[in-house]
């Protein structure tokens, strides 16, 4: 993609696309809105990255947008930076997550499954003795 994506933060959290799009469509064309959730919640985090392929009109947006109060919130606008930009996966990190958590409980699964293992092992010669003398 080329242009400028906008990272755009302290949004309210009721904002959506529309909402992002009137504030932006004064300065430019805008190609994409894109408004992560949180993995756990689903819900918005209060920022948004707008996309503009205008690089010029992207600048314009930044510098007339950044400290302005909308929803009586302060936004904090700038050019994203470019590992961020886009590849926001919350599905995947969620994922990622689940999956760790996942082996780590298999994990403990095992080990526990193990000590009953060997403790029972190690108390099986203990209770015979037990029996055997209670026999004489």
């Amino acid at each position: 993609m080329s242009g400028k994506t906008i990272y755009v933060g302290n949004l309210n959290y009721r904002r959506d696309e529309k909402g992002i799009m009137f504030l932006f469509s004064k300065y430019g064309y805008i190609q994409e809105i894109k408004i992560p959730l949180d993995p756990k919640t689903k819900l918005k985090k209060g920022l948004a990255f707008v996309h503009m392929p205008n690089g010029k009109d992207a600048d314009k947006a930044i510098a007339a947008l950044n400290g302005m109060e909308v929803d009586g919130r302060t936004l904090k606008v700038s050019e994203a930076i470019e590992s961020i930009d886009f590849k926001i996966n919350a599905t995947g990190d969620k994922k990622d997550k689940q999956k760790k958590k996942d082996d780590k409980e298999d994990k403990l699964v095992k080990m526990m499954s193990e000590r009953r293992t060997k403790r029972k092992k190690g108390q099986l010669p203990k209770l015979l003795e037990f029996l055997e003398s209670r026999q004489k």
